[in-house]
């Protein structure tokens, strides 16, 4: 009887120690996956449309991400700040920026022992501020609408930790001014650099 309680003990401790190693083996295995990273870029075309007029301009934007790493795919979040853009139409002129709030996945099967291909999209939230003024008025107005973008590039790693990435990337999203649909689409150019920890 006792060398039964103790034995069953003995199995307890054994099976609480190997099920803490495994949490410790796995923890640093995802660990080894965990990436922090910036990016930077120019939209070479960055365009608001809302009944049949346009406005368009070229920007600078940059951000940051934090995500894991998989080998060959990848899951992030990121934040991308746009800079103002700006353009005029019938006398009026419009500035707009915006802030991005994204969930990214991309696809990155090894090209070489250190590149990588980038086949990725994007979801989120895009929040939109305008400024419109003419010579009789100004107004000012802001929306938040979900957005949806497609990324192509290369990643290039240095040594195990640091990797730097470029590409192109475009994406769309549909915003509310005054009651009027205004589609808003950004096609450009990034530089990104990855830590891997």
């Amino acid at each position: 009887m006792l060398d039964s309680i103790k034995f069953k003990r003995i199995m307890n401790e054994k099976v609480l120690v190997s099920a803490l190693v495994a949490g410790v083996c796995a923890s640093a295995a995802f660990a080894e996956g965990a990436f922090v990273g910036v990016n930077a870029g120019y939209d070479i075309r960055s365009q608001l449309k809302a009944d049949g007029d346009k406005v368009k301009d070229s920007r600078s934007t940059m951000g940051l991400k934090a995500g894991y790493d998989f080998d060959t795919f990848r899951v992030y979040g990121s934040y991308e700040y746009g800079f103002e853009a700006k353009d005029s139409i019938d006398g009026s002129k419009l500035k707009y920026k915006t802030h991005k709030f994204l969930l990214n996945a991309d696809y990155t099967p090894e090209i070489t022992t250190d590149l990588k291909l980038i086949v990725g999209g994007y979801v989120g939230a895009s929040h939109l501020k305008f400024k419109a003024s003419d010579k009789d008025s100004a107004g000012k107005a802001k929306d938040t609408a979900p957005i949806i973008g497609l990324r192509l590039g290369v990643q290039y790693s240095l040594d195990a930790n640091n990797a730097i990435e470029f590409g192109v990337k475009t994406d769309y999203a549909k915003h509310k001014r005054d009651g009027n649909n205004v589609k808003n689409t950004n096609t450009g150019l990034y530089l990104g650099y990855n830590y891997k920890f």
